[in-house]
């Protein structure tokens, strides 16, 4: 090829870089700011990618000699960051993804869809539901270090799929450091800062708010996180100092009766029948208590986990009752254990993630037969537990 044709080619071929570049260009570019969602709605999304990663597979790894027909069966997954607890009620979940807060369709549980923010997409620390009403806690450090109002929030679920805020408490005092783990009782709530203490409010009329009392569990840090309600008494899972006993008989005037020094370090509890089940983060596993005579607990049953199942690198783990079973979630995965025979526990199944097993679980809730679990990492988890 002499030398003029090949400056022809040469000319042509940067003709053509030079129209494919300018079609390029000139393509509608894709608004990276927002979700997609149902009814052509659409919610600010902080994900670099701009929308949810799709639905993708997880393995289930099953435990060494434990049987996998007797526990949880992954279903459904949301991809995203996961922060915060979780509630649910009709067929939707709330919980935080990528930094907000968003209403989840999980109609169908093995696609969970988001399909509007939550309250703006105010991120919260955890939700109760009771009823037709939810309740919210914020504030703190817990968010990628954002300091938020203390505050509690009340929603109407009237319309499940626009919850709407009806009242709301924030406590400007100095020592508050946000409110953290929330359980509701009788019209009341119970509200934990995880530290060593506990605030109680009068919600019987959400709109109005009152918080009525505070209990200190003991001086020294412990960590007070979950908690589990029965008949007058609050049972609070308190770390390094193991679980506290409240009488609750009189909301105003709480009383602490009991302080019970565990090993490791408790940060859920769970009641089913006179039986309270604590679960461990530091490789203790799962202990059952018979609590007939609140002010004297007593050890009736351990069983340690394996492979530390019940340990997180935040401190987090939850422990959940079905009529048979008492499921274990962390960030190693989910232990069911049989209650037929509460003096024995038994570890039926032991169920990890692949590559998740440094992601720490921020919340579980039940709706039907599905479990549904926050994991930072890996984002909202659903489990068919219909043969737990």
């Amino acid at each position: 090829m002499n030398t003029r044709n090949v400056v022809i080619v040469t000319l042509f071929m940067i003709a053509v870089a030079a129209v494919v570049t300018v079609a390029i260009l000139l393509q509608p570019q894709k608004n990276l700011a927002t979700v997609p969602i149902a009814n052509s709605e659409t919610v600010a999304n902080t994900a670099t990618t701009g929308q949810f990663p799709p639905a993708t597979p997880l393995s289930q790894d099953i435990g060494p000699g434990l049987t996998a027909s007797l526990g949880p069966t992954l279903v459904g997954h949301l991809a995203g960051l996961a922060e915060g607890g979780v509630g649910a009620y009709a067929h939707y979940v709330y919980a935080t993804i990528n930094h907000q807060a968003y209403v989840i369709d999980v109609s169908n549980p093995a696609l969970p869809t988001p399909v509007a923010l939550f309250d703006g997409g105010s991120m919260f620390n955890d939700i109760a539901i009771v009823g037709s009403y939810a309740y919210v806690t914020r504030g703190g450090l817990l968010f990628s270090g954002q300091g938020l109002q203390t505050k509690l929030d009340m929603y109407s679920l009237a319309d499940p799929r626009n919850p709407k805020k009806v009242g709301e408490y924030t406590d400007t005092s100095e020592d508050a450091v946000g409110y953290n783990n929330i359980y509701i009782n009788n019209g009341h709530a119970f509200v934990t800062d995880g530290f060593s203490t506990v605030y109680i409010f009068d919600v019987s009329h959400p709109q109005h708010p009152t918080k009525i009392s505070t209990t200190t569990l003991q001086q020294k840090a412990g960590g007070a996180a979950g908690m589990a309600g029965l008949g007058n008494y609050l049972y609070i899972a308190d770390g390094d100092n193991g679980f506290a006993v409240l009488d609750v008989a009189d909301p105003n005037k709480v009383k602490l009766i009991q302080l019970v020094d565990t090993v490791g370090s408790p940060k859920s509890v769970a009641v089913a029948g006179a039986i309270l089940y604590v679960a461990d983060i530091q490789g203790y596993g799962m202990m059952a208590y018979d609590v007939r005579a609140p002010s004297a607990p007593r050890l009736i049953a351990q069983q340690y986990a394996q492979h530390d199942v019940f340990g997180s690198h935040d401190g987090r783990n939850f422990v959940v009752t079905t009529a048979t079973r008492v499921i274990g979630v962390s960030s190693n995965g989910l232990t069911s254990f049989d209650i037929n025979k509460p003096g024995s526990l038994t570890a039926l199944t032991n169920i990890g993630l692949d590559g998740e097993s440094s992601s720490p679980s921020y919340g579980v809730t039940i709706l039907g037969k599905y479990l549904y679990v926050t994991e930072y990492t890996t984002g909202l988890l659903v489990y068919n537990i219909s043969q737990v």
